[in-house]
């Protein structure tokens, strides 16, 4: 039995707590967007040279890479977008996917396959690609950036 004196409540969970901190390994941050489903929802600001930073909700990550390519890429860098063949995806009725490869903490990266823009709804990256387009070189990360 516990002891009642030794109890402790948990936080109350809080919207904020859904930002993403990029500096965090690639392993955290997939484990990480997962737990923050349904609710708060894992989150970050895209980075758009010229434009106000846009809140988005990342919805599914997959494993990235854990070398990080080539350039002195800081964590939440867009460091390009990966196309998954048909034959390695292996996933029934899908015939590939598209991921924004971005960089994460300890040199690896993170591929995110679904996305969703504030109001809008939720996308593959290649639909939110078409609509957004994003070079190497953006940044995702907090709303205002250090």
């Amino acid at each position: 039995k516990q002891d009642p004196a030794l109890v402790t409540k948990a936080p109350k969970i809080k919207k904020e707590f859904g930002l993403i901190d990029w500096t965090k390994p690639a392993d955290y941050i997939e484990r990480f967007v997962r737990a923050m489903q349904p609710w708060p929802t894992a989150y970050t600001f895209l980075h758009r040279p010229g434009k106000e930073p846009m809140r988005v909700i990342i919805a599914t990550t997959r494993g990235g890479s854990v070398r990080s390519p080539s350039g002195p890429f800081s964590p939440g860098t867009v460091c390009g977008t990966y196309e998954c063949p048909k034959e390695i995806a292996q996933i029934p009725g899908e015939q590939s996917w598209i991921a924004i490869n971005i960089q994460v903490g300890e040199g690896g990266t993170v591929f995110v396959s679904e996305l969703q823009p504030a109001g809008k709804k939720k996308m593959t990256a290649d639909e939110f690609l078409r609509g957004y387009p994003i070079v190497e070189g953006m940044r995702f990360g907090p709303e205002v950036l250090t």
